[in-house]
């Protein structure tokens, strides 16, 4: 679904990357490992995220990372599209079919996010 809205395959990898896992930090090359991507194509698109200022880049030692900026100003509709498309949303819409006459679907942003309830 992100593909049609989304054209390059590699920036959809690395949203879903970030996005089904947020508050996590990741070396370039890991990056690569987890999307099985290129990492002239990861570089490139990571500094194009960066310019639009949703990655933040940070130097560790000889290694650089990139983490999510949560206070870019689109960062809840990304990762509402994301949820919706890709993860436990995705399946939904892929096996609507399968699931039978559904009327409505909830799906919390808490389950989804893994936050855990308060006690």
């Amino acid at each position: 679904m992100l593909t049609g809205l989304i054209i390059s395959r590699v920036r959809i990898k690395i949203l879903e990357l970030y996005f089904l896992n947020l508050g996590k930090i990741y070396h370039v090359r890991e990056v690569v490992r987890r999307t099985n991507e290129e990492i002239n194509a990861i570089r490139r698109e990571l500094a194009h995220l960066e310019k639009i200022g949703l990655l933040s880049k940070e130097r560790r030692a000889n290694r650089l990372f990139y983490i999510l900026r949560r206070d870019y100003p689109l960062y809840y509709d990304l990762l509402h599209l994301v949820i919706k498309t890709s993860g436990l949303g995705g399946d939904i819409i892929k096996n609507k079919t399968k699931l039978g006459k559904v009327k409505y679907i909830m799906i919390s942003g808490r389950f989804v996010r893994n936050i855990p309830r308060k006690q």
